[in-house]
């Protein structure tokens, strides 16, 4: 049984699934009572399949909402056993930081991005892409995967505010980076000659000067600039657009 619960005030039972449904699941209580949970109530995400949630037979643990005696079913949530994502995401993930998602609903004022089960966030109709967006459907659809920038997260109030433009711009602005890196690239290689056993001299690294490695994926980015570090090279990384900015301006200040 889970223990992190978001009430300690409610009625939690045991219960057997015997009927899945597409707007929910009938059980039955270990003490013979039916039950009812809605769709809404199965899981994290509010509109999931019940099929995707559960099976006939399996044994799960409930929340008692409503148990009026002229009710002939008890409603129950499974969804409230399950614990808060949001504190967790909220340590993971910060303003300006990039996540990917799954639209999951368009609305007028912009689109509902699925995260992870129990953490959506909207982003604003101006903040789709570069360019103006009458509506949302120009640019996405139900299920089209994305990435955005995280705008403004909130855990306490439940609130994800996130852009697509943001994240367009910072990845135009990596290209630009990695445009303006390529000449020492090409000089890198030329002075290991392909040969990466040879030692790196002290004029080799003043002919390639100070490298910038930006990438979003930290195995990559890591393991490229302690490489790099390895091999006698001053690098430096960067994983966000605020970060690459602070360390592109160290990089080439160390450089001169």
């Amino acid at each position: 049984m889970n223990t992190n619960l978001r009430s300690f005030e409610r009625d939690y039972v045991d219960a057997v699934v015997e009927r899945v449904l597409p707007f929910g699941v009938f059980v039955r209580l270990t003490d013979g009572t039916p039950g009812y949970i809605r769709r809404r109530e199965l899981d994290l995400d509010a509109d999931v399949d019940p099929l995707a949630v559960v099976r006939k037979g399996q044994k799960i643990w409930a929340v008692i909402l409503e148990s009026e005696q002229e009710q002939t079913h008890v409603e129950l949530s499974r969804r409230a056993t399950l614990r808060d994502p949001w504190p967790e995401f909220a340590r993971r993930f910060h303003e300006g930081g990039m996540i990917r998602g799954m639209v999951r609903a368009l609305q007028s004022n912009g689109v509902f991005v699925r995260v992870q089960a129990g953490v959506s966030g909207l982003v604003p109709l101006d903040e789709i892409a570069t360019w103006h967006v009458n509506k949302p459907e120009e640019v996405l659809w139900v299920g089209d995967a994305v990435e955005a920038s995280i705008v403004d997260l909130d855990a306490t109030d439940k609130r994800l505010i996130l852009s697509i433009k943001a994240r367009m711009m910072h990845r135009d602005s990596l290209k630009t980076t990695e445009r303006s890196l390529a000449p020492s690239v090409n000089q890198l290689a030329v002075a290991t000659r392909g040969n990466f056993d040879r030692s790196i001299t002290a004029a080799d690294r003043d002919h390639v000067g100070a490298i910038l490695v930006v990438d979003d994926h930290n195995e990559v980015r890591t393991s490229l600039t302690l490489w790099l570090r390895h091999r006698g090279f001053t690098a430096f990384d960067a994983d966000s657009l605020h970060r690459e900015a602070r360390l592109f301006a160290a990089v080439f200040s160390r450089a001169r």
